[in-house]
């Protein structure tokens, strides 16, 4: 079976207008995550998810969709700290995965099954 280490991280404001139009910041990582999860249906997976001040409801989705499958889970819990420090943070996270696969998300990032078949498959390449 596929192994991957995922590190999502997300802050509670949309940066930038989307390409779909959601309601709210709930809604968009609602749909990202719901095609991530269908997308690792035959992966092995670890979840680091990196929240940089969410809100109650938005880590609530993040555990109700990813969790139940994931093989870790893991919350890190950032104070605000914005996108540059916790990209950083993101970086710094790399070391501690459990898998040598490592996919880099962020909240408002769309993955589907071809994404993740074609990336696994580039890695295990080389």
């Amino acid at each position: 079976m596929k192994k991957l280490s995922i590190i999502y991280r997300a802050y509670p404001g949309i940066s930038k207008k989307p390409i779909i139009d959601f309601k709210d910041k709930d809604e968009m990582m609602a749909f990202s995550l719901t095609s991530l999860k269908k997308a690792l249906k035959n992966v092995k997976y670890e979840f680091i998810f990196l929240s940089d001040n969410c809100t109650k409801s938005q880590i609530n989705i993040v555990q109700d969709i990813m969790r139940h499958d994931a093989h870790r889970f893991t919350i890190k819990q950032l104070s605000g700290i914005g996108n540059m420090e916790s990209f950083r943070a993101q970086m710094n996270t790399v070391n501690s995965t459990s898998f040598d696969h490592i996919l880099v998300l962020e909240d408002d990032y769309f993955v589907d099954k071809y994404d993740i078949d074609l990336n696994l498959k580039q890695l295990s390449e080389n």
